[in-house]
């Protein structure tokens, strides 16, 4: 009960504080299992909440609840990373017309994964990612150098990733592949 009620205030204050949302994600297994799934995930425990952030499968500010119900912030797992790519002061350069496949240092078994994409763009748009065996995720990009967090569900040896923007293009860097964990 605690739980619930330190949540519904966690999400609260979230939402006066940022409009970023929340990175869609398991609550912790001590409060509910992942046998319920998708019931455990936040989206599905704080459907009827009115006064909280969205949650979505990418953000620009990772976040976490804890085992207390409390919003606390959160950082990906080096569990695999994102090689280096082959282009020099960009890394993976992701056009339209030009799709890329980022390299793993290892593979992936069937998970959530959340991806930390460590990327430069020219102009607002989106592109999409994948592992090479899951669904698409759709990510919005904005100019500059930015960060976003991505939930990747599925396994495999890489990430596919394109541009679904006119004009976009994108260089993304090398970063980590893995679980959310409390800063």
């Amino acid at each position: 009960r605690s739980y619930l009620q330190n949540a519904r205030h966690a999400l609260a204050t979230a939402a006066a504080d940022s409009d970023a949302p929340l990175l869609d994600q398991e609550v912790d297994p001590l409060v509910l299992q992942r046998v319920v799934h998708p019931e455990n995930l936040a989206s599905h425990l704080f459907a009827l909440v009115r006064d909280r952030p969205e949650f979505a499968s990418a953000t620009t500010q990772l976040r976490m609840l804890t085992s207390a119900g409390t919003l606390t912030d959160a950082q990906v797992t080096w569990v695999r990373s994102i090689v280096a790519g082959p282009v020099p002061r960009c890394g993976y350069l992701v056009q339209p017309d030009l799709p890329v496949t980022l390299a793993l240092d290892g593979p992936l078994l069937p998970a959530d994964w959340t991806a930390e994409i460590n990327y430069l763009a020219n102009v607002d748009g989106s592109m999409t990612l994948s592992l090479s065996d899951g669904p698409d995720v759709r990510v919005r990009v904005r100019p500059g150098l930015n960060r976003v967090f991505v939930r990747l569900p599925g396994a495999g040896y890489n990430v596919a990733a394109r541009a679904d923007t006119a004009a976009l293009s994108v260089c993304i860097a090398a970063g980590p592949l893995g679980y959310v964990a409390p800063k």
